[in-house]
This record gives C-alpha cells, structure tokens and sequence, in this order.
C-alpha cells in the first residue's frame, strides 16, 4: 500500500509495499539480474581451471645439527624453510628441466604441518594437473635426497673420526703393550721383594 495524503501513517512498510515496489520497478530487476547472470557465467568461462597435488615427508629424527650426537626430534618450523628454500627449488627446477625463477616456483608451493607432528604436508596449484603433481613429488624427492645427503655427510665424517682415533690408538698400541708389560715386571719384583724382606 502506497502513501496516501490525509490517511493515518504507519510506522513500518508491509510486505505488499515491498512487492509493489519491485513490481513497479521490474524491468529494471530484470535487467540487472540478466546482466548479474551475463557476467557471472563469462567469468567462469574465462577462468582457468587450477589443480592442487599434494604429498606428505615423514621426518624422523637426526643427530644432523646436534652437538651432542644425539638423536633429536625435527624442527618441522626449520625443515619447511629448508624445503621452501631457493636451493630445493633451483634442485627441483634442474631435475624437471623447469624453466623461471625459484622463487616464482615457490610461490605455488603450499608446505604446512600440525605441531606435535612429524610430518610435513606438500601441496602445489598449477593449471595442469600432472604438472602439479610431477612437481609436488619432486619437491618431496628433492628435499628427502638432501636430508639424507646431509645424514650421509654426517655419519661419514663420524666414522672417519672413529677410523683416525682407531688409527692412533693401534699405532699407541705397542708402546702401551710395552709399558703395561714393564709395570707387570715392577710389580712382581715389588711383590717378590716383600716376600723376602
């Protein structure tokens, strides 16, 4: 119901004051709708479609880094930055033969994880889906080769410096062979020398 002059005002418009105003009006509805339609579905069309792959890198734990040799939980917060790192990228990029920056590489490249974990999750977004998954997969790939490099480097200079005091020691050997033998031969003189006396 319209306003008429002279009849008593309402505090609050009525539903039928709502259709009545879009009926007057709905050719301009109309319009607007079509055009909302229009342009909604010539976006959609336009948009590329994009693809997610992703993987999950166990962690377990390394003496790498430790200056006490021991086994230590990862630091999943420093692991993501090495795996998010220009080198893994610049390693991923050599062994897919990719081509641009790393950095425009990482910048699809998603790496998360739940404290209390020791995993860490990989996902990358690319228009192709093989693309996303080939790449995801050499992320982990890289990362994974590199930790165990570093383990590897680790533990081999480990057994390098067992190898070097082993080395020593067996070239200390007769000289200690040679002075455990002459404190054997002092103490049974001592030990004959208070029989007698």
């Amino acid at each position: 119901m319209m306003y008429e002059p002279g009849a008593p005002a309402r505090e609050t418009p009525g539903l039928e004051d709502y259709i009545q105003a879009l009926w007057s009006r709905k050719w301009l509805v109309l319009a607007c709708v079509v055009i909302g339609l229009a342009l909604g579905t010539a976006m959609f069309r336009s948009s590329t479609p994009t693809y997610t792959a992703g993987t999950r890198v166990l962690i377990g734990p390394t003496p790498v880094g430790n200056t006490n040799n021991a086994l230590v939980p990862p630091n999943l917060e420093r692991e993501r930055e090495v795996l998010r790192s220009n080198d893994t990228a610049r390693a991923v990029q050599d062994q897919l033969s990719l081509t641009g920056t790393p950095s425009g590489l990482l910048d699809d490249l998603a790496v998360t994880f739940r404290p209390n974990t020791d995993t860490l999750n990989l996902s990358y977004t690319d228009e192709d889906p093989s693309t996303a998954a080939a790449i995801v997969n050499s992320f982990a790939s890289v990362y994974v080769e590199q930790r165990n490099t570093a383990a590897d480097l680790y533990y081999f200079g480990a057994i390098e410096t067992i190898v070097a005091q082993l080395t020593e020691n067996k070239t200390r050997l007769p000289t200690l062979a040679t002075l455990v033998s002459d404190a054997q031969s002092r103490r049974e003189a001592l030990q004959n020398a208070s029989i007698d006396g």
